[in-house]
């Protein structure tokens, strides 16, 4: 049934090429969205036509039956007939979904680089619309490459579920977002990054090397869509809690996160108030630009 690719419905190499590419482009452009440089989308554009080229060429056809989708193909060998996709083999579904998707694309970039001049394309909204005006059966087959903010949210959101610490939480405070958190400068914190319309989870799970930890905080940056940890040491005066302290920090550390790059902390003691300067600070510089 055609070329393999990985569940998500890009080949390996592609989807790696694309968050690259991501990662690089994002930057503040027309209502909010992308803006891309002329080299970055035509790049973007040849992977997508290598993949279309290498991926099945047969029709996707979807119905609904039950209240549940079914997916279908036509036969190339006998014209009009249409042949089912069990679930077992919906990766074959999500292949043609996503060959129609970047075929979509492709069409739209051509567009755009014939029409807006200039080293960098500025308005690509309709790049993201490609994705978002998909029918939902086909939405559940296809990984999109441009996503808009909304949608991002809400599925980091769907990855990062928060309160997953079963830690008994023996004095609770209640946030502005109406969770329960350990202690009144989590409360602070946590109230700043809700205020400010800031998504973050609270004691979400996160496995390293080294062990499960449970961040304080788990944090998007819309703006680069990367994704921040934050840690409140509030009870430093005590050599045990120094300890742990130390213990975490160096299992950050040892899996790639580093204070000021994807980590943030703030501390308090006996005699050392939370500075909530310090947190507004901290906040303008890694979580909103």
């Amino acid at each position: 049934m055609g070329t393999s690719t990985n569940q998500s419905g890009y080949p390996a190499n592609l989807r790696r090429n694309l968050s690259k590419a991501a990662q690089r482009m994002h930057s503040a452009g027309i209502d909010g969205y992308q803006s891309i440089s002329r080299k970055d989308l035509t790049s973007l554009k040849n992977m997508l036509q290598s993949d279309i080229a290498e991926s099945p060429k047969e029709t996707l056809i979807i119905s609904k039956s039950n209240g549940v989708w079914q997916y279908y193909y036509y036969c190339g060998t006998h014209p009009g007939r249409k042949i089912y996709i069990p679930q077992k083999s919906i990766e074959y579904a999500r292949q043609l979904a996503t060959r129609d998707y970047y075929e979509a694309l492709v069409f739209e970039i051509d567009a755009m680089l014939e029409h807006q001049s200039g080293s960098v394309i500025t308005d690509v909204k309709s790049l993201y619309d490609i994705y978002e005006n998909l029918v939902p059966a086909r939405k559940e087959l296809v990984t999109p490459v441009f996503m808009s903010d909304a949608e991002y949210i809400n599925k980091w959101i769907e990855n990062n579920p928060g309160c997953a610490n079963t830690l008994e939480i023996t004095t609770g405070y209640e946030t502005d977002r109406g969770e329960t958190v350990r202690s009144k400068s989590e409360k602070i914190i946590a109230d700043k990054l809700y205020n400010l319309g800031i998504p973050y989870s609270y004691e979400c799970r996160l496995n390293l090397n080294g062990g499960a930890m449970y961040p304080d905080f788990t944090i998007l940056n819309i703006a680069t869509r990367k994704t921040w940890y934050w840690e409140h040491f509030g009870l430093t005066e005590s050599e045990v809690y120094r300890d742990n302290m130390t213990h975490k920090l160096n299992v950050y550390e040892n899996n790639g996160l580093f204070l000021g790059d994807g980590l943030i902390i703030t501390t308090e003691g006996n005699t050392t108030p939370l500075d909530t300067k310090l947190i507004g600070i901290k906040i303008e510089k890694y979580l909103l630009g």
